[in-house]
């Protein structure tokens, strides 16, 4: 008996068939990725907001405690020795340290630190000082200060970054050393009842471009002339950026988040978000300038209110005119520069019309 078998030849995928599938997954895909980008950059920016809402907390947390602010900048002088003071650099986010779970560190900071070169004084060394690396605490990454959105952990750097910065108002020649329009001052620690203009109208922090370079070598009044020093919409008088040498390592926006320096921390409501940072460096790194906010989202940056509220503001929001020149921070009248100066200034009789 001859035993006949029921299966049936099976052909393999052609190579045009095979072309084909290959096609329809990489379109598939195509169209899939830019859903997937928005999606993981829609919880970046959730991410960003928990962020400025928990510093929110721990500048309340901080006020209720020692009736103001943090200062800008403050700390211990010792400006001839790298183990005798911190020259009054220490930024407001040190102060912040035990209201953002970050005790430990904080502790660590205010006591003395055993180096080879000697034992570092409590509240830490110069800012840019880790003596050969020994000096730990300033490396620390503080997750609540940096925006997951930044394109890079700058992991090469010895000193840890922050995404945040505090706002001094719209005012460039004070910001160093003298009086602000804004709610932080170096050296000096504002109460929310100096907050007149409300506190829901008037800018705690925003974001900052973290690594974004700052112009410098310009003098204090072409400072005061903002319209000849923005990019974004250059004036036909406009200043060019004069050429430098590269820049000491970690000057750049945001990249010492321990620094109370403006450069690093603060941020001045007059150039729109994302437009040019400019000083008046030509030597030392504590300068006035214009010092913006900014941020790796598309279009938007985070701000945080001064009674603990977060919002997204474009960075094209309205600023005003900037052919006016920059105020003094000792001047009270209404800030020339829109929706964005009126927003950084917190006593100026201003009552915002417009929605940021």
């Amino acid at each position: 008996m001859s035993v006949k078998h029921g299966w049936k030849l099976r052909h393999a995928f052609t190579l045009v068939e095979l072309l084909v599938v290959i096609a329809i997954i990489g379109i598939m895909v195509g169209l899939l990725m830019p859903a997937i980008q928005a999606a993981r950059e829609a919880a970046r920016r959730t991410q960003c907001a928990n962020n400025m809402r928990q510093l929110g907390l721990a500048l309340m947390h901080y006020e209720s405690v020692h009736r103001s602010f943090p200062a800008l900048r403050s700390g211990t002088q010792g400006f001839n020795s790298t183990l005798a003071g911190n020259h009054e650099r220490r930024s407001g986010f040190i102060a912040l340290l035990p209201f953002l779970e970050q005790q430990p560190l904080g502790t660590q900071i205010d006591t003395q630190f055993p180096t080879s070169a000697g034992m570092i004084a409590p509240g830490g060394p110069f800012p840019g000082e880790i003596v050969g690396g020994e000096y730990t605490p300033w490396a620390a990454k503080v997750p609540v200060i940096r925006c997951p959105t930044v394109p890079t952990s700058y992991g090469y750097l010895p000193i840890a970054y922050t995404s945040y910065g505090f706002s001094v108002g719209d005012n460039v020649l004070d910001v160093v050393d003298g009086p602000t329009r804004g709610m932080f001052q170096s050296k000096r620690w504002k109460r929310l009842a100096e907050v007149t203009d409300g506190t829901s109208n008037s800018l705690a922090m925003t974001e900052i471009r973290v690594g974004a370079s700052i112009g410098h070598w310009f003098t204090e009044p072409q400072l005061m002339e903002p319209i000849k020093l923005t990019a974004r919409i250059p004036h036909v008088k406009h200043i060019p950026f004069l050429p430098y040498t590269d820049p000491p390592l970690q000057y750049a926006r945001g990249l010492r988040w321990n620094d109370g320096a403006p450069i690093y921390t603060s941020i001045t409501t007059i150039m729109q978000p994302n437009d040019v940072s400019v000083s008046n460096r030509s030597s030392h790194d504590l300068v006035n300038g214009h010092y913006g906010a900014g941020s790796y989202h598309q279009n938007l940056v985070a701000a945080l209110q001064v009674d603990g509220s977060v919002r997204f503001l474009s960075e094209y929001i309205d600023n005003g005119d900037l052919g006016v020149q920059t105020p003094l921070g000792n001047e009270g009248h209404p800030s020339p520069y829109g929706v964005w100066g009126q927003l950084g200034t917190i006593a100026c009789g201003e009552v915002l019309k417009d929605e940021p």
